[in-house]
């Protein structure tokens, strides 16, 4: 819950700077909400991000990354801060450095397919994590100027020192929509 409030708070605090995209993502037991942009400085993005899994809990994001685009090819690096709270474990925290790829697969952008990964060690995982990876694939079809519909797969799992167990969020595909601002 605590999850749901903070990426909520966040989505309303950079509402009014100009997005350039919102994914919202759904599977059977899972809802996904990220919101991308609000330029910072030139080709600095900042990124928000919330999942919640009915059963195993919430993940929220927020980090800044920089963006280059060549052609059809657009990749990011960067770092986010995450808070993992799932009912197995008290709230936990970590900072994942990581970035993405995404590919036009037809020349006006219409097709699209991309996948990112970001990974905290350790060192950088706190209150119990040991560490947290979360990674994300799949493709978009532009339906309007500024829509697409999507399709994807998406895994966020996290270990805990105390245990030794390894705990997944999320692991499944979904399907949504990503509004191009």
């Amino acid at each position: 819950m605590k999850a749901k409030l903070i990426a909520v708070a966040a989505l309303l605090v950079t509402g009014a700077a100009h997005a350039d995209r919102l994914d919202i993502n759904l599977s059977e037991h899972a809802a996904g909400i990220e919101y991308d942009g609000a330029r910072l400085a030139r080709d600095l993005h900042l990124n928000l991000g919330t999942v919640h899994q009915e059963n195993d809990g919430d993940v929220a994001w927020g980090g800044v990354q920089v963006e280059q685009r060549q052609g059809n090819f657009r990749a990011v690096l960067g770092a986010r801060g995450y808070y993992i709270d799932t009912p197995h474990h008290d709230w936990s925290d970590a900072l994942a450095l990581g970035g993405g790829v995404v590919v036009s697969l037809v020349g006006d952008e219409r097709l699209t397919a991309g996948a990112d990964i970001w990974y905290a060690p350790s060192i950088t995982s706190g209150r119990g994590a040991d560490n947290l990876s979360h990674f994300n694939a799949g493709v978009g079809f532009k339906v309007m100027d500024n829509a697409k519909v999507t399709a994807g797969w998406r895994e966020i799992r996290t270990e805990y020192k105390d245990n030794r167990h390894t705990h997944t969020i999320d692991r499944g595909f979904n399907v949504g929509i990503s509004l191009l601002f």
